[in-house]
Order: structure tokens, then C-alpha cells, then sequence
């Protein structure tokens, strides 16, 4: 074979192992990017929580150590959107769980209703209710949180700025040092980190994805973690009777 012919051959048996090895790469690469867009909406979800628990963080070095005081919506489990807008949130539209089949229509309505003037805060507040709960008080297990949803229920808003008590049991304001209300071992030097860790903060309340039974939460410490069979259906209950009840008054 002349130098011709191998000039003729040469670039077919380059295309051809090219394509091999495309061929390989798709097939590894590809089932790995489905997985990865099937859990982007849990990722997105959690990146929310975390800027959250950012700007919680913020607010309370410079407001005596003080998390945000709740919504005085009735029975709706948030904070106070005002509070924290716009010097420590300036996009209100992380308060739309991309979980949410119809998100990005609700991230248009909270960036319509931001701009306008004045602000409807109850309308942005409900519309944020949809996604996530605000605890606003300090709990160390799903037994007090169950406790504390019932010991909120139908509080007026002149209480929601105060401790909760309940038949001889606090529920402390969430604020930095009200761990140490859970705190036994004073001896322990890592306890109050590793209590702020327990203490839920907010909680994704969108329906579980069909994939997995559970819900992102962000905890005190500022960590967030999805946890399997979170009680994040006593807040949706909550959530869906105030907005009923809210519909009917008008």
C-alpha cells in the first residue's frame, strides 16, 4: 500500500475509535446524569434551607441573639418575611421549594409582589407557607415539635414574640444559646453544638417526592439534612386549614 492509500485510511480508522469511545463514555456517564436531574429539586430544596440558615445567623448578631420572630398571620408557621428583607434576604424566591410541581409559577408571583409598593406581606408570607414551616421555638425530638404545633394553635398574636407554656413545659424562643435549656452534661465542651444540631428550624413541607418518603430540614447549628419520615404533614395540615379559612373570609 502506498503513502497515498494510507493518507486515505488513516482518518476512517480514527472516526471509528472515536466513536468507541463516545459510545463508552455515554454509556457511564449517562444514567449517572438521570440520577442527577431526578435529585436536583431535593438538592435545590436543601440549597434554599441553607441560605436560610445563613440568614438567620446574621439577623441574630444583631438582634440580641435572636432568631426571627414568627408570621403574625394566624396559624401560619413562618417568620417574619419583613424582618429579614431585604438587608439580610434580598430573593424571596428561595421561599419556593423547587419541589413544588407549579414552583416556578409561585417564584413569578413572589417576584411580582416584591416589587410592588406597598408589599402584601401576608400574600408573600402564605405563598412562602407553601413550601416550608417555620418552627420558631426550640424542640429537641418529633414528640415536643407535635407538642409544640398544639400549643401554638389558635395563640394570639401578642404571644408569638414570648416563651410557650404549656401545663409546667417551656418552649423556648429560638434564639443562639437556648440549647443550653437541653443541655445535662455542663462538662461537655462539644454539647452545645451538638444540641444546636438537633434543634429543627425550618422544614421542607412539600409532599415527599414519589422517589423517597422524607423531608429536608434545616437545623439550628445551620446543617441540613433529609430526614425519612419526618412529621412534616402536621405543619402541611396546619398550613392547608389556615389558608381555607383565610379563603372564606374574603
Amino acid at each position: 500500500m502506498d503513502s497515498g492509500q494510507k493518507a486515505r485510511w488513516f482518518p476512517w480508522f480514527e472516526v471509528l475509535g472515536v466513536a468507541v469511545v463516545l459510545t463508552i463514555v455515554g454509556t457511564v456517564l449517562l444514567p449517572a446524569l438521570g440520577r442527577s436531574r431526578s435529585g436536583s429539586p431535593r438538592a435545590g430544596d436543601q440549597n434554599n434551607l441553607k441560605q436560610l440558615g445563613i440568614v438567620f445567623k446574621m439577623y441574630s448578631g444583631e438582634h440580641d441573639d435572636l432568631f426571627p420572630p414568627t408570621t403574625r398571620y394566624a396559624d401560619i408557621w413562618m417568620f417574619d418575611l419583613q424582618s429579614v428583607y431585604p438587608e439580610y434576604l434580598s430573593d424571596l424566591s428561595i421561599m419556593v421549594s423547587p419541589n413544588l410541581p407549579n414552583a416556578e409559577e409561585l417564584r413569578g408571583q413572589i417576584n411580582t409582589l416584591s416589587t410592588q409598593q406597598p408589599i402584601d406581606w401576608e400574600a408573600l408570607t402564605r405563598l412562602a407557607a407553601q413550601s416550608y414551616a417555620y418552627t420558631g421555638w426550640a424542640t429537641e425530638d418529633n414528640v415536643e415539635l407535635a407538642q409544640l404545633i398544639e400549643a401554638r394553635r389558635g395563640l394570639s398574636s401578642e404571644k408569638l414574640s414570648d416563651d410557650i407554656v404549656v401545663e409546667g413545659k417551656t418552649f423556648y424562643r429560638l434564639k443562639e444559646g437556648v440549647e443550653r435549656q437541653f443541655i445535662t452534661d455542663t462538662t461537655n465542651a462539644s454539647a452545645p453544638a451538638e444540641t444546636q444540631a438537633k434543634i429543627p428550624v425550618v422544614i421542607s413541607i412539600t409532599p415527599p417526592l414519589k422517589s423517597a418518603n422524607g423531608n429536608n430540614v434545616l437545623y439550628m447549628d445551620g446543617h441540613v439534612t433529609w430526614i425519612k419520615d419526618f412529621p412534616a404533614a402536621l405543619f402541611r395540615s396546619h398550613s392547608t386549614s389556615s389558608q381555607q379559612s383565610a379563603a372564606n373570609t374574603k
